[in-house]
């Protein structure tokens, strides 16, 4: 059932004390409006968290980059985060 919170968190009654939290969504990613939606009860439940998006990018950006190159690649937008969390 996809409205299971292990399916998808954003179902999750309690979203209180989760770690911080970094969203990362294409600009013109289908699930864009869900991104938006969690990253918002995320907020509302107290959590440290921040979204960014992708300008000119996909849902499947990354799986499809030796084809779809164009624009920042998100790798190095998802290596940045990783590193300033450390």
């Amino acid at each position: 059932e996809y409205r299971n919170p292990i399916v998808s968190p954003i179902y999750e009654k309690d979203l209180s004390n989760l770690p911080s939290t970094t969203i990362i969504c294409g600009e013109y990613d289908g699930l864009r409006n869900h991104t938006e939606e969690y990253y918002l009860k995320l907020k509302q439940a107290g959590n440290n968290c921040k979204k960014i998006i992708l300008a000119g990018q996909t849902h499947t950006t990354i799986a499809y980059r030796k084809i779809v190159n164009e624009g920042e690649d998100p790798a190095n937008t998802i290596a940045q985060v990783i590193k300033n969390s450390l």
